[in-house]
């Protein structure tokens, strides 16, 4: 939750802190790898500063055993990750998987306001 807390700051000494944390974690806990709430987290912090390693990450998450939130949080942020990169039509594509999972959640509605405001930008 930290590092999920600092990435969500504007400050990128902050930011670097996230990293730091991420990194220092693995290294010390390899095992927090195959820990789903943390990975998410780290995949939340890549995605935010635009690092590619969330992409990588995020596709291999899928694959795992998680809940329903970490599963709508971790689809959440593949469509930033491909809003970030420019990619429109591959983040519908995206959030379609994420309004199937739970078409009423907090990241299905945010998700649809990202993607509206990134057509609007693209319209403008």
């Amino acid at each position: 939750m930290r590092i999920r807390r600092l990435a969500g700051t504007e400050s990128p000494s902050d930011h670097g802190h996230a990293l730091e944390l991420i990194d220092t974690s693995l290294a010390t806990y390899p095992m927090l790898r195959l820990d789903p709430e943390f990975m998410v987290s780290a995949i939340a912090v890549y995605a935010s500063m635009g690092d590619p390693r969330a992409a990588i990450l995020a596709e291999q998450m899928l694959e795992a055993e998680m809940n329903g939130g970490q599963r709508r949080l971790l689809i959440m942020t593949q469509v930033k990750i491909k809003l970030n990169a420019g990619d429109l039509p591959g983040a519908g594509k995206v959030y379609q998987k994420l309004k199937k999972l739970a078409p009423q959640s907090e990241e299905t509605i945010a998700a649809r306001e990202l993607i509206k405001a990134a057509v609007i930008k693209k319209q403008d």
